[in-house]
């Protein structure tokens, strides 16, 4: 009776399940074990470092940009420049600042504070030249600065008359 009713026998009808199972489901449980994708990490390629930590005109530093892809590494050393060409001197007032801002390098060119001028890559306090201890001949011999005389003062190819004594050493201060 069953068997006319859906015109298969009961075996048949499990043959045909099983058959199903063994086929079709192993390709459902490959596809439900696959790994879920997941958003995708950028590689990065290009890597920056700065010795002195950013856009520090007070220490003198180096960054250098790699770019793993390419295998080219470009460098950069904080210096004295010209402001009008970029050129380094050998001092100035302005630094050439070379900094990393993400992955990628930079350079700044920037005037030193004031009271500052750059020196070996770096703003530091300006210099004030100690003052030169000249030789000297007094004209009454040192014996005081309350006796008419005049002292020479030997200056780099010149000699100036001044009003004053020699020191211990024989030497004038300068003015």
């Amino acid at each position: 009776m069953l068997r006319e009713v859906f015109g298969l026998s009961i075996l048949t009808r499990f043959l045909a399940v099983v058959l199903v199972a063994v086929l079709v489901l192993p390709a459902f449980a490959v596809a439900a074990a696959s790994p879920t994708p997941v958003a995708s990490v950028p590689v990065v390629n290009i890597v920056c470092s700065d010795s002195d930590s950013g856009r520090n005109y007070l220490v003198a530093g180096s960054a250098a940009e790699t770019n793993y892809v390419t295998g080219i590494t470009r460098r950069g050393t904080d210096a004295c420049v010209d402001p009008d060409t970029g050129l380094k001197t050998g001092s100035s007032a302005y630094v050439k600042e070379f900094y990393c801002s993400g992955t990628r390098m930079y350079a700044a060119i920037e005037r030193c504070a004031e009271g500052l001028v750059c020196d070996g890559g770096r703003c530091v306090v300006e210099a004030t030249p100690a003052p030169l201890a000249l030789p000297c001949t007094d004209s009454d011999g040192g014996r005081g600065r309350w006796l008419a005389g005049t002292t020479l003062r030997e200056g780099v190819g010149y000699f100036v008359k001044v009003r004053s004594e020699c020191t211990l050493e024989n030497t004038i201060p300068s003015p």
